[in-house]
């Protein structure tokens, strides 16, 4: 089969494997003579953008925020080797994982803030595996992170693939002849980096473009890289690799990830067999669009979600991904996100290293639709301060939530020490009027006979500061409905 490939001849026969991993949660309702409608355990829709080190690529300068390629810092991301207990992120899943099941992969970014007052800025990029999604109903952008200082910038939609700004789409797969693409492997000779250059072609290409340029005509290497020190604009780089592009990782000293980012020399690496490349979404071109979402978590004074913070120091920040105050490069389109930028961004003024991990980062949406906030008879039209929102609260991210009463959570698989998740939905209001009404809808999946049941039971709380909820009185000043 390989064998009638183009340019392709095997030697031996080809083995092919193939692995897929599968999780679905699958609930059973109905027990003990109950109909369970919803029991709000599923009803969330996450999707979320990976945090493993590979998929993710050096991002394209920012400038929507005034930044460009020269206030751009040394910038690394990594896995950490020693993973994260969960219970350290999400305290409320200590009783809900099996032992086996109790670490996860974070993605730390590290971004080296230059000498000078600027703001410096360090970036990555990744593309959506399976191509563009359509997320025109989800509603929230959640991220996990533990950080004190900076400000992380968040860009969903179609961005700009030119990192070094050249309009070249920079790949390691030299096209064959006549041909615009290659083989879509790695050779040792391919092994060279993004840039195109091995060590010895950086040297001289830093050595033309200097400021005071330098003729290497007749020059030897130890006197190109003699040269190459004695100049101020390089200071701090290495004449051996003066991209700062190399690969290297050491398992005996595996806290030290410096140049783990590396693109020349990682062939044995993971993922090193795919050519490194501009081209994210391996689509053959260089895309230099942009046209996305601009989201901002502000890490020292944005808020977090009530009752999130860890006391390991993990917390959740939710943004509403399309609202007025999201701002908008371009023409974004909700139904065509493909890819995902991080960008975090020192203070000005500092110096020194700025650092965060990210545990999960999820484009949210949900079962429950929001239905237009509508106006009852007597009412006032609707205002722009208005908002109602769906979410979700539940045992294994939030140290707040308590679970209704008389709910037993219960053990997940028989024999087994970790509990289920209990999940409430949450209608989150805002300003709303006298006489307005605001509803959420589920389309069920499939058509259920409910004539021999005779009442129907729903669990509802209210916050008691918000005068939405007061227990065993007709105090409120809000009534909830449910129609089905």
């Amino acid at each position: 089969l390989v064998d009638a490939m183009p340019l392709l001849k095997t030697a031996a026969v080809s083995d092919v494997t193939v692995q897929a991993e599968v999780a679905q949660s699958r609930p059973n309702l109905n027990t003990k003579g109950e109909a369970y409608i919803d029991d709000f355990e599923s009803s969330e829709r996450p999707e979320s953008l990976s945090v493993f080190r590979t998929r993710w690529k050096p991002a394209s300068p920012p400038e929507v925020i005034g930044l460009n390629s020269t206030s751009r810092g040394r910038t690394i991301w990594y896995n950490p080797f020693d993973r994260v207990r969960r219970a350290d992120i999400w305290p409320g899943q200590e009783d809900q994982v099996e032992a086996q099941e109790n670490l996860t992969d974070v993605l730390a970014i590290e971004v080296t803030a230059g000498d000078d007052a600027s703001e410096t800025w360090g970036g990555i990029t990744t593309a959506w595996s399976g191509g563009i999604r359509d997320f025109s109903k989800s509603k929230f952008l959640e991220v996990w992170l533990r950080g004190e200082e900076g400000t992380l910038h968040i860009d969903l939609g179609a961005i700009d693939e030119d990192v070094n700004e050249d309009g070249v789409r920079n790949t390691e797969d030299w096209p064959f002849p006549g041909r615009a693409t290659g083989d879509g492997l790695v050779s040792p000779e391919e092994d060279i980096g993004i840039d195109g250059r091995n060590d010895r072609a950086e040297l001289d290409y830093y050595l033309t473009v200097a400021v005071d340029k330098v003729d290497t005509s007749g020059l030897s290497q130890d006197q190109k890289e003699q040269q190459f020190r004695s100049l101020s604009e390089y200071e701090g780089r290495d004449p051996k690799d003066p991209e700062g592009d190399n690969f290297d990782f050491d398992d005996r000293d595996r806290n030290d990830t410096s140049h783990i980012n590396g693109t020349e020399g990682n062939l044995r690496s993971p993922g090193g067999q795919k050519p490194d490349t501009e081209d994210l979404n391996n689509d053959g071109i260089l895309n230099t669009s942009n046209d996305y979402f601009h989201h901002v978590i502000r890490i020292a004074d944005d808020p977090e979600v009530p009752g999130s913070r860890s006391p390991a120091g993990w917390r959740l920040f939710r943004l509403r991904l399309y609202d007025s105050a999201v701002e908008r490069v371009g023409k974004p389109d909700s139904s065509r996100i493909e890819y995902g930028r991080l960008v975090l961004v020192s203070p000005p003024g500092a110096s020194g290293q700025r650092s965060i991990e990210i545990a999960k980062i999820e484009i949210i949406g949900n079962e429950w639709q929001e239905d237009d906030i509508e106006v009852l008879e007597g009412g006032l039209p609707v205002g722009e301060q208005e908002n109602f929102n769906i979410t979700t609260v539940g045992t294994d991210e939030n140290l707040s939530y308590r679970p209704p009463p008389k709910v037993k959570v219960r053990q997940r698989t028989t024999g087994s020490r970790a509990l289920e998740r209990e999940q409430s939905l949450v209608l989150e209001y805002e300003n709303l009027e006298p006489d307005h009404q605001a509803s959420a809808t589920r389309i069920l999946t499939k058509n259920t006979d409910y004539t021999k049941y005779t009442r129907l039971r729903m669990w509802v709380n209210g916050e008691e500061e918000d005068l939405a909820y007061v227990v065993d009185q007709d105090s409120s000043e809000l009534e909830v409905f449910v129609r089905f």
